[in-house]
């Protein structure tokens, strides 16, 4: 075989690898395209909530006025083992979307995947958050909207406030960074704050603009003090709920807040993530 026979004979076998090797790449490529999930598919979806029956609620007052849904897991398949998170297998947290200072902390039952839960809410569009831990799964923080019939409610301008008062009892809040620190009173005299749901309190926040949702983690409670670090995923006005319990009895005291939040967007922090400062207790209706 001549020299040039020989080159040419080199230059065929590496363009011809060349190509194989370029093939191969782009079916890797392709396939590496073609495998990855689509519309949130595959194990990247998400997990959510549905709402079973009519979305409008009767009117309160007007007859029976249940809400139902289930919780369903990323293939879509109804969810119906959970863990214990705070002594409860999920936390129903409701809020009117217009104006998230009408709000009730629920416990639904549970029957052949669906929760349900009796309410007495006025007419209004609201926004439920199932805070829940399916087992096998991260906490959950599950959205879903609704409407109540009949006329909502009149409420005052939305306003900052570090006191409120409720069912006889005074609460004032001290704010210092992430420290937020509540302390209730009455008729002037120091009150003993009762366990509530594994804590000596339980607060939640949303986000008026937006509705984004924490639940701020228990530092401590001591006599009729209870203090929560208070960490929101973006900045702007909060509705803060602190359900507090004297004698068996709980009750929410609600605060209007300017809180700079921590650059994360619609971040939502779940009971999951809260730390029990002290062991102290926290549970509502």
């Amino acid at each position: 075989m001549t020299q040039l026979m020989r080159n040419r004979v080199v230059f065929i076998l590496v363009a011809v690898g060349a190509f194989v090797l370029a093939f191969g790449l782009g079916q890797v490529a392709g396939n590496k395209k073609d495998g990855a999930p689509k519309d949130g598919g595959g194990p990247t979806a998400p997990y959510t909530v549905k709402l079973v029956g009519d979305t409008d609620l009767p009117a309160a007052g007007s007859g029976k006025q249940e809400l139902r849904f289930e919780v369903l897991d990323p293939a879509g398949t109804v969810v119906t083992d959970y863990d214990t998170v705070h002594e409860k297998k999920l936390h129903l947290i409701v809020a009117e979307k217009a104006d998230p200072r009408i709000y009730a902390h629920l416990h639904p039952a549970f029957s052949d995947g669906v929760w349900s839960v009796a309410t007495d809410l006025v007419g209004g569009e609201f926004r439920l958050y199932a805070d829940t831990r399916p087992t096998g799964a991260d906490a959950q923080v599950l959205t879903a909207d609704f409407t109540v019939d009949g006329d909502r409610r009149a409420t005052r301008a939305m306003a900052v406030n570090d006191t409120a008062t409720v069912d006889g009892y005074d609460v004032a809040l001290r704010a210092d960074g992430t420290a937020y620190t509540f302390t209730v009173t009455k008729g002037g005299a120091p009150v003993t704050l009762q366990p509530y749901l594994g804590a000596g309190g339980h607060l939640v926040g949303i986000r008026t603009e937006s509705l984004d949702y924490l639940h701020a983690h228990a530092m401590a409670a001591k006599a009729n003090t209870v203090g929560f670090h208070v960490e929101a995923g973006s900045s702007g006005l909060w509705v803060l709920h602190l359900d507090f319990q004297v004698d068996g009895t709980v009750h929410d005291a609600t605060f209007v807040q300017r809180i700079d939040g921590a650059g994360m967007g619609g971040h939502d922090m779940d009971m999951g993530g809260m730390d029990m400062g002290d062991g102290e207790g926290h549970d509502h209706h």
